[in-house]
């Protein structure tokens, strides 16, 4: 089942500000998730399997899981490569 990807407004503003191979590679790890979210992401604390996080490159995010819905709505996104690293940002 694929889980339909939920950007909040605030959220999508940060994702937009990410160096472009940053984007691209939270943009993969999102679409790998979205086809089996617990295969493709980690526990963000105590495994509930409602929170996680997915990785790649120099980005995280956090996702919530709705199970019920097939929906997976993403937090924060976390970037640790620098401002110029990557062109911009």
């Amino acid at each position: 089942m694929t889980y339909r990807l939920n950007f909040p407004t605030d959220v999508f503003d940060t994702y937009k500000q990410l160096p472009e191979l940053a984007r691209r590679d939270l943009a993969l790890a999102l679409v790998d998730a979205q086809q089996d979210p617990l295969a493709y992401s980690e526990p963000y604390g105590q495994d509930d399997g409602i929170i996680r996080t997915v990785a790649q490159g120099h980005v995280t995010a956090v996702i919530l899981l709705g199970h019920d819905t097939a929906t997976m709505t993403v937090l924060t996104i976390a970037y640790a490569g620098t401002p110029n690293s990557e062109g911009g940002m």
